[in-house]
């Protein structure tokens, strides 16, 4: 049992370094490993960075920009970005009266085609405000992140091997504590090396847009009115004017009753007249006295 505790401490000793075993005789100057197991970077260094097309550089661009309608530019620049092969990350406006007035628009696009869809968009605004284009170098982060992950494997490599030769649950369950550990930094590490290739390959372009306000139209003043002077001829010849309108009036009235209603009234005027002198020809009937009782006429009477 003392000899399986030496072991397991001695094996604890070897997970704490990286492993060294099979490529202790690889020269560092070949970008292998070291004697010590670690992966020289120096190699890798000098192949990434022999061409300049290989560096990872995470581009930006932001622009201000005026356009005659918000939402017409959001529109064009959304064709600018998919015409280059990008995509739309975000947009916010703010709207007045039921309008957009003005607009945030975020965009991805391969980074080859920055420089045109830059362009793009200066070509679909009325008017560039400001812009700004910056750049930044993530070539020796990629590279570090590359060598950190492959010394972490080959490390999980080795400590695999003590679990092979674990001769006790505790010295299992050890090893696997210290293989999780290795497990989780090498997919931190590898999620960072995709996030730097994602950010390297597309490049981002954000737009401010603003819509052109036209000139405040100047009210015009009103002229104040001139008082007008009181003439006794004004006034006599306005009031001329209208009783010349009123006998106008009263004439024209008796033109409509002589011509048109006269010849109307006329057969109906003979008519009464004949049927009044009629009446006035007819005899009376005498009237008889009335009665003592005054129910009928009186009978005759006795002598």
């Amino acid at each position: 049992m003392a000899a399986m505790a030496g072991a397991a401490g001695g094996q604890a000793e070897s997970i704490a370094a990286p492993a060294a075993t099979a490529a202790s005789g690889a020269s560092p100057d070949k970008g292998g490993t070291t004697g010590q197991g670690k992966v020289d970077t120096a190699g890798v260094q000098n192949a990434t960075f022999g061409n300049d097309a290989n560096r990872k550089i995470i581009k930006n661009g932001d622009l201000t920009v005026q356009v005659e309608n918000v939402t017409i530019g959001i529109s064009r620049i959304t064709t600018v970005a998919t015409a280059n092969g990008g995509y739309i990350l975000q947009v916010k406006s703010a709207d007045q009266s039921g309008e957009a007035s003005s607009a945030t628009l975020s965009f991805a696009v391969p980074v080859d085609h920055f420089e045109i869809a830059m362009q793009g968009v200066r070509e679909a605004s009325k008017k560039v405000l400001s812009e700004q284009a910056s750049g930044q170098d993530v070539s020796q982060e990629f590279v570090d992140v590359q060598s950190q992950i492959a010394n972490l494997e080959a490390t999980q490599a080795r400590v695999r091997t003590f679990l092979d030769q674990a001769k006790t649950v505790d010295e299992a369950l050890k090893v696997n504590a210290q293989l999780s550990d290795l497990e989780g930094q090498i997919n931190q590490q590898k999620g960072r090396l995709q996030f730097l290739s994602q950010r390297t390959a597309f490049s981002t372009i954000t737009v401010q847009l603003q819509q052109i306000i036209g000139p405040t139209p100047t009210p015009t003043a009103e002229p104040t009115p001139t008082p007008i002077p009181w003439h006794a001829s004004d006034t006599v010849q306005a009031a001329s004017s209208t009783l010349r309108g009123i006998l106008q009036a009263v004439a024209q009235v008796g033109i409509w009753l002589g011509i048109v209603v006269a010849p109307l009234l006329l057969p109906l005027i003979v008519v009464l007249l004949l049927v009044r002198s009629l009446r006035s020809r007819s005899p009376r009937r005498p009237r008889l006295p009335p009665t003592a009782s005054g129910d009928g006429p009186a009978g005759p009477t006795n002598p």
